[in-house]
């Protein structure tokens, strides 16, 4: 019978523990879901706009997701033009948009730097990404990309992300679906990426992030990210495993005293 009690007394505490570990989780904050009264976005460069749908694709978050492309004014190889009415910029200017600070290696493409704020106890940035390509289709793809890097908002110098950046998503090794067939044709779907800001100082910094579709030769198709639901994550809370702790110890001594 004891042995029973002890058993319930467990899978109430573990249940406890498992709702206040749930309670913490969801503490996570969203610095950027590209809602209307979310902060305005004033660095971007190149093809970047506000969507709702798109083709076909909704918002995993919120009403509105963001959109980076490296399509151009003119029509491409495809006969699509860019969808925000500003072309995707040369590799140049898009480097320099990001302060000159990655060696970054494609044809033209488009960018975006949104504000956070890493405080104590913070563990790691992520968002959400669809990676959108008409590469795939091609006899000979290229291996077309998106990449973010992380920035000191003061001295502007790279902090995550290393001189290239670090690559979220590319055509390379990557799996498709049929998206649609304007202006995209492929996409991976949605997917969560995690970036480790546990070793930053609290502080004010920059996410950047662009996409590039590569140079050389001819067979130039474009590609393409849509951005949603940035969020900065702390870290669990061990307090709570404390609390939970110690109410167990307690609770098993006051009913071993009743047994005894």
């Amino acid at each position: 019978m004891r042995t029973n009690r002890i058993g319930r007394l467990v899978g109430v505490t573990v249940g406890v523990i498992a709702c206040v570990l749930s309670a913490h989780t969801g503490s996570a904050r969203v610095v950027q879901g590209f809602e209307s009264g979310d902060p305005a976005l004033t660095n971007s460069t190149g093809d970047h706009s506000t969507q709702t749908t798109f083709e076909g694709q909704s918002a995993p978050q919120g009403s509105n997701q963001y959109l980076l492309t490296s399509l151009i004014g003119t029509a491409d190889q495809d006969g699509f033009t860019d969808v925000s009415g500003s072309a995707a910029v040369p590799n140049s200017s898009l480097q320099s948009f990001f302060f000159n600070n990655l060696a970054l290696v494609g044809l033209r493409g488009s960018g975006v730097l949104i504000p956070f704020t890493v405080g104590a106890g913070d563990t790691s940035l992520t968002f959400q990404y669809d990676f959108l390509s008409n590469q795939p289709e091609q006899s000979l793809p290229k291996n077309d990309f998106a990449f973010e890097a992380i920035f000191d908002s003061l001295s502007n110098a790279v902090v995550q992300g290393g001189a290239s950046g670090v690559r979220f998503a590319q055509v390379t090794g990557t799996s498709f679906s049929l998206f649609g067939a304007s202006p995209f044709i492929d996409h991976t779907g949605y997917q969560t990426f995690s970036i480790d800001i546990s070793g930053l100082a609290p502080g004010n910094y920059n996410l950047g992030i662009g996409v590039e579709a590569l140079s050389g030769g001819s067979n130039q198709h474009d590609s393409g990210v849509l951005l949603d639901n940035v969020q900065v994550v702390p870290e669990p809370n061990t307090i709570a495993f404390s609390i939970a702790g110690a109410s167990l110890l307690v609770a098993f001594r006051s009913r071993f005293r009743k047994s005894s």
